[in-house]
């Protein structure tokens, strides 16, 4: 099965944050791993963000000081092990089937 990276760069996110990984927690496919960059978060982020990362196993948090969304993007891309990328907005809460639906059929050849 193809496993997937997920990258939620984050960034003084507490009103949207729980809701937003409890809807990846929850996808219907579960080959999947979840990497959430704190960028340097001052609000309760870092906290929530540890709660899922102690509950679930899928969840890895890094955290590092402010540098920005693509210092943050750019941290996500190094830390993945999957075939296929995902980046989760911090505000994005989608149905439990999305990626389930989204991935069909992976890419085994270049595309030309």
């Amino acid at each position: 099965m193809v496993k997937i990276s997920i990258i939620v760069p984050i960034y003084n996110a507490e009103k949207y944050l729980e809701q937003c990984l409890q809807s990846i927690k929850n996808q219907t496919l579960k080959d999947i791993e979840v990497i959430c960059v704190d960028d340097g978060s001052t609000d309760s982020s870092p906290q929530i963000m540890d709660r899922f990362q102690n509950e679930d196993q899928r969840f890895k948090v890094i955290h590092k000081s402010n540098g920005g969304n693509g210092h943050s993007m750019n941290t996500g891309l190094a830390a993945a092990t999957g075939n296929i990328l995902v980046v989760w907005k911090r505000t994005i809460i989608l149905k439990t089937i999305c990626l389930k639906n989204c991935i069909c059929i992976p890419i085994t050849e270049p595309l030309t």
